[in-house]
């Protein structure tokens, strides 16, 4: 009985070890070979979906001009349609859904967009919209906003636009920045990212895929932040479905590297992309990500003056983040061997 019973205390005791030295490893962060050790202070992504589980009531609200009868909303794992029903009067009917959280100003907010799918004819308008607008909406009755669509209407070939909208909900107006075939812009029957970024008093910017839609930093906007992000569906006198494969808002478009050695030289070898960047006198580093991918999974390495070096695989970077860097004392090399921690996101 005994000998059952120091055996029950052994393991216990092992078991109770083994959680504190996981403890100590996840407070210290990702650690690499030869001690080498990333910790996160500082999250970029700040929402990011692909749509693979329902949209929860606590992200997500559902809304829109078109009549509760006319709405409806399709969902399957990797894919958000918004819709609306033919209608006969000559109306534009919207629906939309919009995050319940709120968002910064400068940040990336970035959706996945299906181009369209239908060939509106005489009297018919079909339009997938992404809008970036002011939070206080439900307070203030304004709705401005930054919004991107891709339309097409009276059997005219479809456009893409980027735009300006302000106003009080009843009485809005529309600037548009800058209008171009969508057959220059968008791939064929496959999803694209569109990205928008806007500090809601001078600046918006839009890019599709990796090129560049739209700039300017001399722009009169009155679009209060937080803000609120709406996918959305327009249509008129057709049944149409604006659709999406994913959603992200980032801090910023870089990775900010503090605590390395003066000089030392850092590569990441991405999934979709090659990175490098040299650290600064006091030690800090940033690596610039470029559209459309503020987030990227890979192989970090720091590379110092003096000939060592430090490799972090399997680890997962997204625009705004921030991390520490620093060296384990010899005693402890054998953290390395323990699991990550899993707030670095490595993926498999």
């Amino acid at each position: 009985m005994r000998r059952w019973l120091w055996l029950a205390g052994m393991l216990l005791g092992l078991a109770a070890l083994a959680a504190g030295l996981m403890g100590l490893r996840h407070s210290l962060g990702w650690v690499g070979g030869h001690g080498g050790v990333l910790r996160l202070v500082d999250r970029g992504t700040l929402a990011n979906t692909s749509f693979e589980h329902r949209p929860a009531s606590h992200d997500w609200a559902f809304g829109g001009s078109a009549p509760t009868a006319l709405r409806f909303t399709d969902w399957h794992p990797g894919r958000l349609a918004v819709g609306v029903d033919d209608s006969a009067d000559s109306a534009f009917h919207g629906y939309f859904a919009v995050t319940r959280h709120v968002f910064a100003a400068d940040t990336y907010v970035q959706a996945t967009v299906e181009p369209l799918t239908v060939h509106p004819e005489q009297h018919q308008t079909a339009e997938t919209v992404v809008a970036v607008q002011t939070g206080w909406t439900k307070a203030t009755g304004m709705i401005n906003y930054i919004v991107v669509s891709n339309l097409a209407w009276n059997g005219h070939k479809p456009l893409v636009e980027a735009g300006y909208a302000f106003g009080n909900i009843r009485d809005a107006h529309t600037l548009m920045f800058e209008s171009a075939p969508a057959q220059r812009w968008l791939p064929r029957n496959r999803p694209y990212v569109l990205t928008i970024r806007t500090d809601g008093r001078h600046l918006a910017k839009v890019w599709i895929g990796s090129r560049l839609f739209y700039a300017s930093d001399h722009l009169d906007l009155a679009i209060a932040p937080p803000f609120q992000v709406y996918l959305e569906v327009q249509a008129r006198h057709i049944r149409y479905a604006a659709a999406f494969a994913g959603f992200a808002v980032y801090r910023g478009n870089s990775v900010r590297i503090t605590g390395l050695p003066a000089g030392s030289r850092l590569s990441f070898a991405g999934r979709h992309e090659h990175l490098s960047a040299s650290a600064g006198p006091r030690g800090d580093a940033s690596l610039r990500l470029h559209m459309p991918w503020l987030q990227d999974a890979g192989t970090l390495t720091i590379a110092a003056a003096g000939g060592r070096r430090w490799s972090f695989p399997d680890l997962t970077l997204a625009g705004g983040d921030s991390l520490v860097f620093s060296t384990l004392p010899p005693y402890a090399w054998w953290l390395r061997w323990l699991p990550p921690a899993p707030w670095l996101r490595p993926l498999g």
